[in-house]
């Protein structure tokens, strides 16, 4: 059972972790009728190519099986995409589709928030903030407070309590931002295969982080040979490591007139 506010999934790559949150909020939109929020960092990770093969390891997920076709029941078995909206689709053999009227699941960037406020999502239930923590620490000046309001635009009925939130990422930085504003002072001690639990005094928010274990069978884990070298950074991609604790790195400082963001880098 999931009952925290949010809810962070930190891991290796290619584990899983976006598959199952996003696999969570079909379920959730077949079962209960609640649409999806996608959130990357920057535009250009949710248009084109980016944008349009967001839902197809469902369509194609490399074992012979639709999976939108059978969370559906058969109803749909293909997805749409148009201007960061996705629709399900019912797509017979000769390739003719029948698209559903209203959007399954809406893609937003952080970059672009302004331009969200004026729209309501009245039936998203399910939000996913992927890729959550940026490689070497590059992320947008006063981040967290635009994701913020970008949530305040998704929920805007103070009364809502149904919203299921994840943020995933890789391992690759644990001095981000979002642990700090967060109140997350024990990533860098948690061990794989942990869950920590915050509250937040007498407040009904909470938080729960996980650092999660390799999943994958010793069949799905063929592709290692290709990162079997003595590189250390590699131990992020095969073991989950966190990537800036295993070479030297510098401080690095970005701020704005209210908040600085401490971040480390590695040497050129």
């Amino acid at each position: 059972d999931i009952t925290a506010s949010y809810n962070l999934i930190v891991g290796k790559r290619s584990n899983g972790k976006s598959y199952a949150c996003l696999y969570k909020g079909l379920e959730r939109y077949f079962n209960e009728g609640k649409q999806i929020a996608y959130i990357r960092r920057w535009r250009d990770d949710i248009t084109g190519a980016n944008g349009h093969t967001l839902f197809d390891m469902f369509v194609h997920n490399g074992k012979g099986e639709n999976v939108i076709e059978k969370l559906s029941n058969g109803l749909y078995n293909n997805v749409y995409c148009y201007s960061g909206r996705y629709y399900m689709v019912k797509e017979d053999p000769s390739g003719k589709q029948i698209k559903q009227d209203k959007p399954f699941c809406y893609a937003f960037s952080i970059n672009s928030s302004e331009h969200y406020k004026s729209n309501s999502y009245p039936f998203i239930g399910t939000i996913i903030f992927d890729e959550f923590i940026p490689m070497q620490g590059i992320g947008l000046p006063d981040e967290f407070s635009l994701f913020m309001n970008l949530l305040s635009t998704i929920i805007r009925d103070p009364s809502r309590t149904d919203i299921l939130l994840f943020m995933v990422a890789n391992t690759v930085n644990w001095d981000s931002p979002y642990f700090a504003e967060f109140g997350i002072n024990n990533v860098r001690n948690m061990k794989q295969g942990t869950i920590d639990y915050y509250v937040y005094g007498n407040s009904p928010c909470s938080l729960a982080i996980e650092y999660c274990e390799d999943n994958r069978d010793k069949e799905s884990k063929q592709n290692d040979r290709y990162f079997a070298f003595d590189s250390p950074t590699l131990k992020m991609i095969t073991e989950g490591t966190w990537e800036m604790s295993i070479y030297p790195h510098c401080p690095c400082y970005y701020g704005n007139k209210n908040v600085i963001y401490r971040y480390f880098v590695q040497y050129n």
